[in-house]
């Protein structure tokens, strides 16, 4: 019994390393090609941010929309804006595992861990409040060079 979990690990490790080493890298966003929507218009790996410029949409599944009706993805060449981007952080993630403790406290009704967690909520919400500095903008010429690598600007 032993043997064939071991058999299947190695055959599993086996085509993770195959895969690394020898398998093809789509580049596209849309693998399997039946992509409908926008969010499959993007290139893999994704850039920082999702659209150069805002897209204009044309039908429900817009993608899909632009590849029945031979639309390219190339859009004409506008000047590019600087975009507004929020910066990473790990607030979001500390106050998940606040809600987590005051929703424990709730649901085993020890509402002395659920008043601690609802406080720490609060108390982190008032915080960040106070955090002014949480963004950052994408420079327009580095959007451009990110869009010419791949292949959206003509």
């Amino acid at each position: 019994m032993h043997s064939g979990k071991l058999s299947a690990s190695r055959f599993f490790a086996w085509d993770i390393l195959y895969s690394i080493v020898k398998g093809k890298r789509d580049t596209t966003g849309d693998a399997w090609g039946s992509g409908r929507t926008l969010e499959w218009s993007i290139p893999s790996p994704a850039p920082e941010y999702n659209f150069a410029r805002i897209p204009h949409v044309e039908a429900l599944d817009e993608f899909d929309y632009m590849k029945k009706h031979k639309k390219d993805k190339v859009v004409p060449q506008l000047p590019y804006e600087p975009i507004h981007m929020p910066n990473n952080t790990g607030k979001p993630f500390i106050m998940s595992w606040l809600f987590f403790i005051a929703g424990f406290g709730f649901v085993f009704s020890w509402f002395w861990m659920a008043i601690i967690g609802l406080i720490g909520v609060a108390l982190y919400m008032f915080l960040r409040s106070f955090d002014y500095n949480d963004f950052h903008y994408i420079p327009a010429d580095e959007i451009e060079r990110t869009e010419r690598a791949a292949g959206r600007v003509s």
